[in-house]
């Protein structure tokens, strides 16, 4: 395989995480990617809150529109809240550009613990 996504499941919080790990360069490496995601959030039977670390993420210079949709699609199906954590300047450019483009909301924080407490705050207002 390509890449993979390790995700786990903060408890405490009930937040979700998502490490992917991944250099995305071609359009099969997106629905590779994205299967990834359904297989994991389809199987929760809702919308749940999800950080996503992009630490070992990198998107190719071509694809970026592309993967924003995909991107979007799984964040509009199976987030309520979602806040992205690290990654270069491209994916973060890719990453906003989907957001406009296509929806699927556009947040960051610089570290897990902001994150978290990001939507904390979205779940107290209700936004």
């Amino acid at each position: 395989m390509k890449g993979t996504v390790r995700f786990q499941f903060d408890e405490v919080n009930q937040i979700h995480l998502a490490f992917p790990k991944w250099v995305i360069e071609t359009e099969d490496d997106c629905r590779l990617w994205y299967a990834q995601f359904e297989g994991y959030f389809s199987r929760l039977g809702q919308k749940v809150d999800v950080i996503i670390v992009l630490d070992d993420f990198r998107i190719g210079p071509k694809i970026g529109s592309v993967w924003g949709k995909y991107r979007a699609d799984w964040i509009k199906r199976f987030t309520r809240y979602s806040v992205r954590v690290g990654g270069d300047s491209r994916a973060s450019t890719f990453t906003a550009t989907s957001a406009v483009k296509y929806g699927g909301g556009y947040e960051e924080a610089p570290t897990i613990e902001a994150a978290v407490e990001l939507i904390r705050v979205r779940r107290i207002r209700g936004e």
